[in-house]
């Protein structure tokens, strides 16, 4: 429904979709509004909405081009086209492809790295990441130098730097 994928889109923090078997149709959709696509290697993608008389759902006609590019995006649309993971990651649709047994101890890995980040960075990031095609290069680097005059405000900046000064871990706590 359209609320999903508002959410989705809407959500202050990185999503990571952890993909092993089929996300086709509306699945192809959740797994296209996410940040980071990690596969296991008995993954397949696709658009299988044409072959249903369907045009798109869940937003993969806005996600699926800013991901892998329009032409690309239209041919899979189009041929109602269905992925393996290799397939995926050579279109730069899957970020990486894992053993399907370690995918899930990837994924979190990967959801601890962001975990251990700095939260606030990371919100903005996202925000700004999805303004890229809707503002003019000029709107962009201020609406970007705004975000980051907030941020260096911040006691997660002072730790940032602070630890990289004492060769240590940071320890963002988000304020």
């Amino acid at each position: 429904s359209a609320r999903h994928v508002e959410a989705f889109a809407t959500c202050d923090v990185p999503i990571i979709a952890a993909v092993n078997g089929a996300a086709v149709g509306a699945g192809f959709g959740v797994a296209t509004s996410c940040d980071i696509r990690l596969l296991g290697a008995s993954a397949r993608m696709g658009s299988i909405f044409i072959k249903r008389g369907l045009a798109s759902d869940y937003g993969v006609a806005y996600w699926l081009p800013r991901i892998i590019g329009a032409g690309r995006a239209m041919e899979i649309m189009y041929r109602g086209e269905i992925l393996n993971a290799e397939q995926c990651l050579a279109i730069r649709l899957a970020n990486k492809v894992f053993a399907d047994e370690v995918l899930l101890e990837e994924a979190t890995k990967y959801a601890r790295m962001i975990a251990d980040g700095p939260p606030l960075a990371y919100t903005l990031l996202r925000r700004m990441m999805q303004k890229t095609h809707d503002l003019t290069m000029a709107e962009f680097a201020e609406y970007e130098w705004t975000n980051q005059k907030l941020l260096l405000a911040t006691n997660d900046v002072k730790e940032g730097f602070t630890s990289f000064i004492e060769r240590r871990p940071a320890k963002f706590t988000g304020s």
